[in-house]
């Protein structure tokens, strides 16, 4: 596909043909530590050897969980979207057209350039670092979803198992940010909950086949560099908080 029809795509509605996500589904980075991995064993187990109440984590070491398991997310869609260019699906020529930085699909997070874990937390408080990235990540979410949503109604599901990995390990990760929030006696509010209808443009929801598949490779490319960047603010600010008395 060649760069101005690439133009087109991001900046003017298409004509229509996906299946939006319905609005009224639930959306799941409300409450992302329902339903994860790490709280089924906890329901299994017998009254008499269930303990509700799980052994602290220190902040610094809430924080390592986060970057491992962004790595794994990194790691996930960096395959993913390495896979739509073996697999056919995005040509290497597409590919190249695609990779240009100007290709930006509108409300994806951006991935800023990392600037030091001293100068964020004396620019930001860790409370209000944690809360943003809570938000950027149920954006991503929001497009991931309608990624997955595409990838069943018209694909055959063949990248649906990828997706899915992808979409579980973007929940899990907010539930540990919830969770090194509560730590700090807060909460995420309504303000920091991605709205579907608001996150990502309709546009996007309703093109076609072959706009979707760059739609697609766009947002997985994005997402690599988006996490890239969060690994290395968490383990700057995990090994900053290690080193410190500072309560932040």
């Amino acid at each position: 596909m060649g760069i101005l029809t690439i133009l087109v795509l991001i900046l003017i509605p298409m004509a229509s043909f996906g299946s939006p996500v319905p609005t009224s589904r639930y959306e799941e980075w409300r409450d992302p530590c329902v339903g994860t991995p790490r709280q089924a064993p906890m329901a299994e187990l017998p009254d008499f050897l269930r303990n509700d109440t799980p052994p602290p984590q220190s902040l610094p070491q809430t924080l390592g969980e986060l970057v491992n398991q962004m790595k794994e997310a990194r790691d996930k869609v960096q395959e993913l979207k390495q896979n739509y260019t073996t697999s056919g699906r995005i040509s290497q020529g597409g590919c190249n057209n695609l990779d240009a930085p100007y290709i930006k699909l509108d409300g994806f997070p951006s991935a800023p350039a990392f600037r030091g874990a001293m100068r964020m937390i004396s620019e930001m408080n860790l409370t209000d670092i944690l809360l943003t990235d809570y938000q950027k990540l149920s954006v991503v979410m929001v497009f991931i979803e309608q990624a997955r949503w595409d990838e069943e109604a018209f694909e055959s599901s063949y990248f649906l198992p990828a997706l899915n990995a992808i979409y579980r390990n973007i929940k899990s990760l907010l539930c540990v940010l919830s969770n090194a929030l509560r730590t700090r006696n807060a909460e995420v509010s309504e303000e920091h909950y991605a709205r579907r209808e608001f996150a990502m443009n309709q546009r996007y929801r309703t093109m076609s086949r072959s706009d979707n598949h760059d739609r697609d490779y766009i947002i997985m490319r994005d997402s690599y560099k988006f996490f890239s960047n969060l690994i290395l603010k968490y383990t700057a600010l995990k090994d900053f908080l290690s080193t410190s008395d500072q309560a932040v």
